[in-house]
């Protein structure tokens, strides 16, 4: 394929401080380097686990490029700077590319970020196209680039894919084998199954320090950062944890007039929008249009709560996906539907009103035809706001089916509790939380008011949970207050538990920050005392990752004590940088009689300066207890790439080092040595490499980092030793053929003439991968071709197969004639993909899926590569004859685990499960493997086993069956199945229902429908003015709730009718008994755009029982009760007056239809007295 030229495309990519990134993304790397970690689950309760490797640390950026050839997920709460590290390492590796293009060099990478929020539909490959629309790559073009890895690829927002399609589309994209050379880095809001594609490597964004807040907040308010960090308190995570959050308070505490700082996140929210609706103002620059401004709250609100509703769930176990992204068009629809009778001209003014909220950047364009909110967190807050005012009007049932159980609605839940002013109204809301999913009601305990959480949290407490459990809900609630509670459990529980209350208490340390530090630090520094060693190591991991003062003076008592161990913890625990008072006693425990203490203080020095620690570490390589010889090497690699490090230094006292008489002593320095670059590690390193110890893939690697010219000379020496373990010239021949280099042929070549077939094997294996497509293996191949042994040949065949060179070609051809079947069917697989099949003979065409095979695949199974054995196992699995199941049987007694299961499971998908010894059905269960695929069957199947495992988690502590559960549900989308399934069932009851209603006239219906509205409009009248306050369209709610309490959910709202969405629509069986639109009474001229609205858009010919509801605000009632019928018989289509009772404000007329006069309709109007 041409050379394709990038540099348009690579040239466009914005600098990320070049713009204002303002609108939707914060420039905080330049600001704050925010860093990351990897993720590690916590271990199970099982004693046999061994103990959980630790989280490594790195700056953003490094950290996601180490990982990315692996596949890396990135999560991190939403504002944690997620999309803008992406939008960064972009342009980042643009920059390279740019530069490798200058240098002549046409293997650089290309990046290319997919916003996932707007992936609907199409292959990966048609994603990838629609990023590089400047480059107008077609899509055989694009998967050429994917074979070659040529791409970065940048997923940002597996939480955000938009429905199913697109997920299957990058599922199936992720489990290609042909294209995972490509490096990727996807982005997430939350871990859970389906929401991590199988991506083992995990790192999630760390939350700001105090000092970077500080740091930052004195940039953005010089001056003002400790007064403001003083004011916050406990306050300042919650307010300020993600660099989104700090530049929202920065930017609301600098336009704030009366210095009021928010007291959560949600008034945090409302500040803001405050301070943005007073920049959106009318000026000769920026005009807005009317009422525009006016109506901006209410139309953002329901914007957002209309998009994170997303389509209607038409099963209720199956919930439709929030819409992060719009069309304008559906936009304008959606804010006309809501403008439609409250105002004159609502599809003009929604047209104009829209392009005011994004000229005032209030919303923002995401493409040419569609748009979005500024950030998803906005968009959850506007939601919020709106679902605050709906509260009053929804029954317990309406708020944990319609948005407690689904996920979507969480976010903005969670806001809206934060809002909530009343204590009883949140703690109701927490308690129903509770009856949903204890989970999700921990959470919310801790997002109402600082002032309510102790009633919230002690809801969790109170629960009739196991222990293990409760502390693992008091943990979600990131609360302050419940870290007494959970100190309480350190000092009186048990060991299993009292450690889960450390992780937890570490996890609201992590989240609350200082505050939660004073109180947890004393707690954790008795614990290093503590007779259970494993308790106390779990606490010294802990405390070397507090970044607090306030642990130094226990730990140096603790480093005094007499008891060894304790001293071993406290050095242990001493991990952290800046605090000097520590150093003395550092020094002294570098003496210390137990090594253990030794070692531990050791890795302590890697948290002071350099310069104090090198002579130290130096010193350390003379210990006789090899891991803190291991461990100095260890921390002088990490002080290479300080700077300031004197390198050269080091090197020359560690030479010194290497004439020490004790062995062990030399083969640790030289590993320092090599760490640190030098060359004077090759003749340590040659040693090691003829020793039998399992330190030779470490020696190979080392050698490879200090350049080929130095360290193909020395493995050339290794290979040609026959007194040097085969092993070990096997690792070293897999090496040479991994090299791209010609300086790598003399060595391939000496590989392939060694007597030690695991030898030759290697480097012919090597020289098989896919990524290894160097024209110079082709003649190294061609003699493997020829060695005595059939692997070798087998894969000198199948790397030939890499090249469409005429040497590879003739390779293949030669191989036809191979006396092993199974290298000649790799020769015709590989011709008959280079379409050269006429060079096939007719003999092997027929043979080629033929039982021939099964004897050379009987042999394998007695070959002592492993992989081998796997390979003919399944191959036998393509043939259900007697002698290939005899042989899958003689696979089953295999010595590798990998062998028997492969069988086991063939033989059962025969349906010969009876022939699998008892033993190995056993073992299949014991084996961890098979728990993790068995959960990851669960949650690809129905959610109907949630209600069990719910069950089962209630009474039994499992890390392993709590983590199934969120998984299932990330994947479902809700929490709690049977609420689902009672919402399918109660859509079943009203169809029944709707068939066996007792035959009444639909007069009598309609009848009966106005006086239960009448009945719910008299009952707001006289309401507390909470609840009279409400707005129009939460009025409305209340009436047809009234309804469908009374008429088995009849009553529909904002339903589709002839030419629009009718307020409330009521149908039954099949037949619509009412229209009814609902109005706040502007007046005569009002009232009659009302029935002009109603009668001209949402009714038909055949439509005719209607009503108008209407509500007077702050009016004389007696004026709007005798102002209703003179203005209703003076309208156009009025026929005549009914039965109406004015005493009682109930009105009823005749009506004629628009389009047919003779066409009469019954029109009722009911008014009611709610002053706001």
């Amino acid at each position: 394929m041409a050379e394709l030229d990038f540099r348009d495309y690579l040239g466009s990519l914005p600098h990320p401080n070049s713009q204002d990134w303002g609108d939707r993304y914060t420039p905080t790397e330049a600001e704050l380097p925010l860093k990351v970690q990897t993720v590690t689950s916590r271990q199970s309760h099982d004693p046999n686990q061994h103990r959980q490797e630790k989280p490594e640390r790195f700056e953003v950026l490094d950290g996601l490029l180490r990982f990315a050839f692996d596949h890396v997920l990135l999560v991190g709460k939403p504002g944690s700077g997620k999309s803008t590290a992406l939008q960064r390492l972009r342009w980042e590796e643009a920059q390279k590319a740019l530069a490798a293009i200058e240098n002549r060099q046409v293997d650089f990478t290309i990046p290319v970020l997919m916003e996932l929020r707007d992936r609907r539909d199409g292959s990966v490959a048609k994603w990838i196209q629609k990023s590089l629309r400047r480059v107008r790559l077609d899509e055989a073009e694009i998967e050429e680039l994917l074979l070659a890895g040529r791409f970065l690829l940048l997923f940002d927002g597996l939480n955000e894919l938009p429905n199913s399609d697109a997920w299957a589309a990058l599922d199936e994209f992720q489990r290609d084998q042909n294209f995972c050379d490509n490096p990727r880095i996807f982005t997430t809001r939350e871990l859970g199954a389906g929401s991590d594609l199988g991506i083992e490597k995990k790192l999630e964004m760390l939350p700001l320090t105090e000092l970077q807040m500080r740091q930052f907040i004195e940039n953005r308010l010089p001056g003002r950062a400790e007064s403001l960090l003083r004011q916050l308190k406990d306050r300042l995570r919650e307010l300020a944890e993600t660099p989104l959050l700090l530049k929202i308070l920065c930017d609301v505490v600098q336009d704030s007039s009366d210095g009021q700082l928010p007291q959560n996140r949600g008034e945090l929210f409302q500040k803001e929008f405050a301070r943005r609706y007073e920049k959106f103002k009318p000026s000769h620059t920026l005009p807005i249009s009317g009422d525009s401004r006016r109506f901006t709250a209410e139309l953002l609100q329901h914007l957002a709560f209309t998009m994170i509703q997303g389509d209607p769930h038409t099963d209720p176990v199956k919930p439709t996906p929030s819409w992060l992204t719009v069309s304008k068009t559906k936009a304008e629809k959606i804010l006309e539907d809501y403008l439609t009778g409250r105002i004159e001209a609502p599809a003009q003014n929604a047209k104009a009103w829209l392009e005011d909220l994004l000229r005032f950047k209030l919303l923002v364009v995401k493409d040419l035809n569609h748009i979005e909110f500024l950030h998803q967190l906005f968009q959850e807050y506007y939601a919020a706001e709106k679902l605050l005012t709906l509260l009053p009007t929804l029954s317990d049932r309406e708020l944990k089916q319609d948005y407690l159980n689904y996920l979507k609605w969480t976010e903005a839940i969670a806001l809206t509790l934060a809002l909530v002013e009343q204590e009883t109204q949140a703690v109701d809301i927490v308690q129903l939380g509770l009856t949903v999913d204890c989970t999700l009601g921990a959470r919310l305990a801790g997002k109402v008011k600082q002032d309510f959480q102790e009633k919230t949290v002690e809801l969790v407490n109170a629960l009739d949970i196991s222990k293990w459990l409760k502390v693992k809900l008091l943990e979600k609630t990131t609360s302050e207050k419940a870290v007494p509670l959970l100190l309480k459990v350190l000092e009186t529980e048990g060991t299993l538990l009292r450690k889960e209350a450390i992780l937890s208490l570490n996890h609201l340390c992590f989240a609350l920050g200082q505050p939660c530090l004073e109180q947890v630090i004393p707690a954790l520094l008795k614990t290093i005392y503590d007779v259970d060693d494993e308790l106390a190591e779990t606490t010294v991991e802990i405390l070397a990752g507090m970044v607090s003062k306030q642990k130094i003076p226990g730990l140096l008592k603790a480093l005094e004590d007499e008891n060894a161990k304790i001293r071993q913890r406290a050095a242990a625990s001493l991990m952290i940088f800046g605090f000097e008072q520590a150093i003395p006693s550092l020094l002294k425990a570098l003496k210390d009689e137990q090594s253990d203490v030794r070692l531990s203080a050791t890795y302590a020095l890697q948290k002071i300066s350099s310069d104090q620690a090198a002579p130290l570490l130096v010193k350390a390589f003379e210990d006789d207890y090899g891991e803190v010889r291991y461990a100095a090497g260890e921390v002088l690699d990490f002080f290479k790439n300080i700077e300031n490090f004197d390198l050269e230094k080091v090197v020359l006292e560690l030479f010194k080092v290497l004439k020490h008489e004790d062995p062990d002593v030399r083969k640790d320095v030289t590993y320092a040595l090599a760490r640190l670059g030098s060359e004077r590690a090759i003749p340590g390193l040659l040693e090691l490499l003829s020793d039998v110890s399992n330190k030779h893939d470490f020696a190979i690697n080392v050698l490879l980092e200090l350049g080929l010219e130095k360290a193909l000379p020395v493995l050339l020496k290794v290979l040609e030793n026959s007194n040097i373990s085969s092993f070990i010239r096997e690792r070293v021949a897999y090496t040479f053929g991994t090299i791209d280099s010609d300086q790598a042929v003399p060595g391939i070549f000496k590989a392939l003439e060694d007597h030690d077939i695991k030898v030759r094997r290697s480097v012919v294996d090597a020289l098989a991968l896919e990524q290894f497509q160097s024209e110079r293996a082709v003649p190294a191949l061609l003699k493997a071709l020829e060695d005595g042994d059939k692997k070798v040949r087998e894969s000198a065949a199948y790397a030939l197969g890499n090249f469409k060179s005429e040497g590879a070609i003739l390779g293949l051809i030669k191989a036809l004639e191979d006396e092993d079947f199974s290298v000649c069917k790799i020769a015709v697989q590989a011709l008959e993909d280079f379409d050269l099949e006429h060079l096939i003979p007719e003999s092997l065409k027929i043979l080629e899926d033929s039982e021939q095979a099964i004897p050379s695949l009987l042999k394998d199974l007695e070959d002592f590569d492993s992989d081998v054995r796997i390979r003919a196992v399944y191959a036998l699995g393509s043939f259900k004859s007697e002698s290939a199941i005899l042989g899958l049987i003689k696979a089953l007694e295999d010595e590798d685990f990998s062998v028997c299961k492969i069988a086991a499971k063939i033989l059962k998908d025969f349906d010969l499960e009876h022939l699998i010894p008892e033993s190995l059905k056993m073992l299949e269960e014991e084996d961890p493997r098979f728990y993790e695929e068995s959960s990851e069957r669960l949650v690809e199947n129905d959610a109907h086993i949630l209600s069990n495992l719910y069950a089962l988690i209630l009474t039994q502590p499992d890390e392993n069956l709590f983590r199934t559960i969120l998984n299932i549900q990330n994947s479902c989308q809700f929490y709690n199945y049977d609420i689902s399934q009672a919402a399918v069932e109660e859509r079943e009851r009203e169809k029944e229902s709707f068939t066996q209603l007792p035959i009444t006239s639909n007069d009598e219906l309609y009848d009966g429908i106005l006086t239960t509205i009448f009945n719910s409009g008299r009952n707001i009248e006289s309401s507390p003015k909470e609840i009279r306050g409400l707005d129009e369209e939460s009025l409305r709610h209340i009436l047809i709730h009234a309804v469908n309490a009374k008429y088995s959910n009849v009553a529909e709202a904002e339903a589709y009718n002839k030419g629009g969405k009718t307020d409330i629509l009521v149908r039954i069986n099949g037949e619509k008994i009412l229209i009814a639109e609902c109005k706040i009474w502007h007046g005569e001229d009002g009232l009659a755009k009302a029935l002009d609205q109603l009668l001209q858009r949402y009714v038909t010919w055949r439509d005719t029982k209607l009503a108008l509801l209407i509500f007077s605000r702050n009016q004389k009632f007696s004026d709007v009760v005798q102002k209703i019928p003179q203005e209703i018989k003076q309208h156009q289509y009025f026929v005549r007056e009914g039965d109406s009772n004015s005493k009682k404000a109930w009105f009823q007329f005749v009506v004629c239809h628009p389009d047919d006069r003779d066409r009469e309709l019954t029109l009722t109007i009911l008014a009611f007295d709610i002053p706001s």
